[in-house]
């Protein structure tokens, strides 16, 4: 009886002391959280390179994140580090033979511009590969690896120098920057030879496998807008300009890539011009100037592919609120399910067998680590744990939550329940509206510095990412649906959604909070105006107030029109425009909002948060506050001006949502 008793005792202390070592999550977790990108598995499948994305410290006021290259034997996971933080490498490919790993650096010992540099695999110096005046962006070796093909900004001329020396710097707007060609480097010679004409602005490019042609995406003009929606595809020869349209195309495009065999160019993009995303996968015989659909009908938005043979693609795409990875078959569309209800998957590269791989993944309880597999046996197997602090903290699970809107259609989101949820209607509610509004939100690592559902749910409120009609991971039609609707059948999911919380007594409909970034700022600008009645306080970070002034100043201008509106507001959309523009309705604004925005944003600008706080202020029906952050565009990099916004809003909502005064 007394072994008995003592053994109970040790497990109860046992368990005491497991508990009591367990660590909530914090905002210095948050701001301190390290992280895993760009993943890149050697031709034999060996090796690994990765990307570990660093934090500056706390007293470091200037940077973002700091870069280290990584390569990891993926049998015994042993990981040697590359490129330091203080001379960071990125955009690495390796060579045929494994042998080498080439990088993009700028290291100022060797050329104040960024070059590509070598590596061998076992260690040594880096070796330099090319001296190019303006430096280097994107490149890949020639299948042969004779070559190297990269873009680089055209060189000034010495008239433009003479200019510019003195003081003639202005600008004709949209006509007036440095262009971007494709350029070929022989790696024994030295020479390089310019394969794009004169005004195209390279973007992306890609060999065919016979090493004699490229294939490049390029825009007439250098502005975002153009980026974003008006490039072409054109062919070129690898040793002169000898460039031609590939095929015609509509639409915003992405990732492209060529099938092993040389007959196929396969590449992400829209149905048309006003699809909101490249989510699906395209496909041209080289040659025929026509296109088709590979995933026509997906119910679900591909972010990534590569050809596993001639016959064969392997794609992740966003479905709901997770990720699947399948094979796709060229000759029919068919798909093959590979890996679906698991971890959050993205940035998968095969080696040439076709079998292994590896990819980033993150769960609710960790950001993307470094993973690899087999296809083959379905294999997934974690390599990396960058935050080893987070074993200790008990974290909220992310769930699925669906619920039908107003209209009938089923609509999806994710929800973070408090440790002590009971359902008697009393807890608060947190809103997290993301932003595009061709963004999505999975079921997994939601947390960031613009974003705390952890952080909140552990303070006892209910977290709500609903993924509303205009969200990528549901299909083309469905993330067309709002158009020339912004703000109402959008903004109706996102109200039904709440509602369906009150039904079930999960949240007090009187303590309902909202907050997002850009669209999802728009949301919550609206929110506090439009629907004030509904919400009792709000963070409206980089959004819109007035859809009138914000089209003749953001830097894109055919997209907002284009894909947003799927009309241009200054012809027969300008009355729509300011029914929907949150600053119509500042008469019924009583939602207590707070207000913040960098002063360098481009793609919308300032004076939208400035318009929004002017009118409320002079309104005076409920607080307001505005916070510009110096030197920052469409969100913060600087981590002062991160932990600073963090902080912020969460005390914010905490005051008007749980009543807790600030502790300056």
């Amino acid at each position: 009886m007394k072994r008995v008793f003592t053994a109970t005792f040790l497990l109860i202390f046992f368990i005491q002391f497991l508990s009591a070592q367990q660590a909530e999550f914090t905002r210095e977790m948050v701001m301190n959280m390290k992280y895993i990108s760009s993943p890149k598995i050697s031709p034999d499948g060996r090796w690994a390179a990765y990307t570990k994305l660093l934090p500056p410290p706390a007293d470091e006021g200037k940077k973002s994140y700091y870069r280290e290259l990584w390569v990891m034997h993926l049998s015994s996971g042993e990981a040697v580090r590359y490129a330091t933080k203080e001379e960071p490498a990125s955009g690495y490919v390796w060579s045929d033979d494994g042998e080498y790993l080439y990088f993009r650096a700028t290291r100022k010992k060797y050329h104040d511009k960024s070059q590509v540099y070598r590596m061998r695999l076992n260690g040594g110096f880096p070796e330099r590969i090319t001296e190019h005046a303006t430096g280097v962006g994107a490149f890949a070796l020639s299948p042969d690896g004779r070559s190297i093909a990269f873009v680089a900004k055209r060189e000034k001329s010495d008239e433009e120098k003479r200019r510019l020396k003195n003081g003639e710097d202005w600008i004709i707007n949209e006509n007036d920057f440095d262009w971007q060609y494709l350029y070929v480097q022989d790696l024994k010679s030295k020479k390089t030879v310019r394969v794009s004409p004169d005004k195209k602005y390279v973007l992306s490019f890609v060999w065919e496998p016979d090493g004699k042609h490229l294939i490049y995406q390029a825009a007439d003009r250098g502005m975002t807008d153009d980026s974003y929606m008006f490039r072409d595809i054109y062919r070129t020869l690898s040793t002169e300009d000898k460039s031609s349209l590939l095929c015609a195309h509509d639409g915003k495009l992405g990732k492209m890539e060529v099938s092993p065999n040389g007959k196929y160019l396969a590449f992400l993009g829209g149905v048309d011009i006003s699809d909101p995303g490249e989510q699906s996968i395209l496909i041209t015989e080289i040659g025929s100037g026509n296109w088709t659909n590979l995933t026509e009908g997906f119910e679900g938005s591909v972010f990534s592919f590569q050809w596993k043979n001639d016959e064969t693609l392997i794609a992740t795409a966003a479905v709901f609120n997770h990720t699947e990875v399948f094979e796709i078959s060229v000759a029919s569309g068919e798909r093959k399910q590979l890996f679906g209800d698991g971890p959050i998957m993205s940035g998968t590269d095969l080696a040439t067998d076709g079998d292994h791989f590896v990819c980033l993944a993150n769960t609710y309880n960790h950001p993307n680590e470094l993973f690899s597999g087999k296809l083959s046996d379905k294999s997934l197997r974690r390599m990396t744990e960058t935050n080893p602090e987070f074993k200790r903290v008990k974290f909220l699970p992310a769930e699925d939550f669906n619920w039908k809107a107003r209209d009938g259609k089923m609509i999806s989101g994710v929800v973070y329940k408090p440790k002590k949820f009971r359902k008697n209607g009393h807890a608060p509610l947190i809103v997290l509206v993301h932003g595009g509004p061709e963004g999505v939100r999975f079921r997994g690592w939601n947390n960031s510095y613009s974003q705390w559902p952890q952080l909140m749910a552990q303070k006892g409120y209910v977290v709500f990412i609903p993924n509303y009609r205009g969200s990528v991971g549901r299909g083309v039609e469905f993330s067309k649906a709002y158009h020339n609707d912004m703000m109402g059948v959008d903004f109706n999911d996102v109200l039904d959604g709440i509602d369906a919380l009150i039904a079930q007594k999960w949240v007090n409909p009187k303590k309902v909070g909202i907050t997002g970034g850009s669209y999802g700022g728009y949301m919550t600008a609206w929110a506090a105006t439009r629907y004030s009645e509904r919400f009792a306080a709000g963070v409206m970070f980089v959004g819109i107030s007035n859809q009138i002034s914000k089209i003749g100043v953001t830097d894109t201008p055919e997209e907002n029109s284009l894909v947003h509106w799927n009309s241009y507001n200054w012809d027969d959309n300008f009355k729509l425009a300011w029914d929907r523009s949150p600053l119509k309705y500042i008469d019924k604004h009583h939602t207590p909002l707070l207000i913040a925005h960098g002063d360098k944003d481009k793609r919308v600008p300032t004076g939208q948060s400035h318009e929004m706080y002017r009118a409320l202020k002079h309104k005076n029906q409920a607080p307001v506050e505005l916070i510009i952050y110096p030197g920052e565009g469409h969100g913060n990099r600087k981590r002062a001006h991160r932990e600073h916004y963090m902080r912020r809003a969460i005390e914010w909502l905490d005051r008007y949502l749980l009543n807790e005064e600030p502790n300056y």
